[in-house]
């Protein structure tokens, strides 16, 4: 699955939203942030990356490291993490492939147990 794949049509199982959250919530812990799912999976791509949105927000405020190491422990590859930096909109860009990347992690992991 390539990094651009990922969309409201193919985020909506249940199961894999929750470890997404889950996963995204253990990367965000030494920041401070925590994203909440309310359960509603038609609506839970673009819940997360509005609130997504809101943490780059507060922690490019910051001026503190705390963004890039986050974003050193999503693991975005280099070449991805240029085209979103580049992107006009680049927090909403840059939501969007954390949330993407994290939900890559769960697919791998899921398909090796």
């Amino acid at each position: 699955m390539e990094m651009e794949q990922l969309s409201n049509q193919n985020f909506h199982q249940r199961d894999l939203i929750e470890q997404t959250v889950v996963q995204l919530n253990k990367d965000l812990l030494s920041c401070g942030y925590t994203v909440a799912w309310n359960g509603n999976t038609f609506s839970a791509y673009q819940d997360i990356v509005m609130q997504l949105e809101v943490i780059i927000r507060q922690l490019a405020k910051s001026g503190s490291s705390t963004l890039n190491a986050w974003l050193y422990r999503v693991d975005i590859p280099e070449k991805a993490l240029k085209k979103v930096l580049s992107k006009q909109d680049n927090q909403q860009a840059l939501a969007q492939a954390i949330l993407e990347r994290t939900f890559i992690k769960i697919m791998f992991r899921n398909s090796y147990r």
